[in-house]
């Protein structure tokens, strides 16, 4: 169950930030950066290949990558 809601959070940051994109392309153009095109393609990989999702990366990325992706939207905001 904790895998799933972590997955589904993840989606949920993927589908928000594509919907920032196509709502405000100027902000987007001007503020976007490498992990936040990375977090909506983890959002298609998600969504359409569930079962090919590979759990350890998915860990890696939360234990590694997720303070300082947090840390970009904040200082966006």
């Amino acid at each position: 169950m904790c895998q799933d809601a972590i997955l589904m959070r993840l989606q949920d940051i993927g589908e928000n930030l594509s919907k920032l994109r196509d709502m405000f392309p100027e902000f987007w153009e001007n503020n976007a950066i490498d992990s936040w095109i990375k977090a909506i393609g983890l959002r298609n990989i998600i969504l359409h290949g569930y079962a090919e999702v590979n759990i350890s990366t998915i860990w890696s990325l939360v234990s590694k990558d997720l303070k300082p992706f947090k840390d970009s939207i904040q200082s966006n905001i």
